[in-house]
Order: structure tokens, then C-alpha cells, then sequence
């Protein structure tokens, strides 16, 4: 009769030795990493990210037509001007009135005459929008 219990106890041997070893590997590996060191980073300057609410020298109006509105958000129009096409982007802060009375994004379409107060983000080609009047 053949017996297995030789052949199990070397193969329970070479388990155990193979576990050891990949606990040593994995151990040393461990050991040889470093924390990132985030002392070294620069200091972040976001003030050009900035642009000043209160700076009027950089409020820019436009009256026109819109040609175009991108259902994107933030929503996006596309205004013929006599000076020629604007880009504008509106902010979630963006006012938008029609004859004096509230009004929202949703009521721009093309072919709607607007004054638009907003500041330069390109120079001649777009704005972002402070204030939207439908005319």
C-alpha cells in the first residue's frame, strides 16, 4: 500500500518555506519606500486666477443678436455685434432680465436682440456675462 504522507510534508514544507520567503520580500519592500515629502512643493499663488468684481476699468457692454446658444454647461451664446462675433459664457451668478423683469438663461434664443456687461476673458472675441438684457 502507498502511503501519501512524505509527499504532503514536503509539499507543506515548501508552502511554508515559499510563505516565509514572500513575507520577506514583501517586508523589505515595505521598508524601502518613502513617504512623499510634500515640504518641497511651491506655495500656491491662485491670485491670477482671480479676476476683481469690483473693477469697472475691465467691464465691457455689447448689444446685439444672438446667433447662436450651446446647451452646455456653463451655458454658452454666440452674439452678432456691429464690431462682430462675441463668445460669451454665462456664470451660475449671471443676471438675466427682459424688459426690467427677472428672466432666466432658459429664455435666450437665437435671434434675440441683448445687452450683454461682462468682462473681457479674450481680447475683442469673448466675454464672460455679468448682466444680460433681452432688448
Amino acid at each position: 500500500m502507498l502511503t501519501t504522507a512524505p509527499f504532503i510534508g514536503r509539499v507543506a514544507g515548501r508552502v511554508a518555506w515559499l510563505s516565509g520567503l514572500c513575507w520577506m520580500v514583501g517586508a523589505a519592500l515595505l521598508l524601502s519606500c518613502q513617504a512623499p515629502s510634500y515640504d518641497t512643493l511651491p506655495p500656491l499663488d491662485d491670485s491670477a486666477a482671480h479676476v476683481p468684481a469690483s473693477d469697472d476699468s475691465a467691464m465691457t457692454t455689447i448689444t446685439g443678436e444672438i446667433t447662436e446658444v450651446m446647451e452646455s454647461w456653463p451655458l454658452q451664446l454666440v452674439v452678432m455685434t456691429q464690431a462682430g462675433s462675441y463668445d460669451i459664457a454665462l456664470e451660475a451668478e449671471t443676471s438675466v432680465t427682459r424688459a426690467g423683469q427677472a428672466a432666466t438663461a432658459n429664455d435666450l434664443s437665437p435671434g434675440q436682440q441683448v445687452r450683454i456687461t461682462g468682462v473681457t476673458s479674450e481680447p475683442g472675441q469673448g466675454l464672460i456675462a455679468h448682466t444680460i438684457d433681452m432688448l
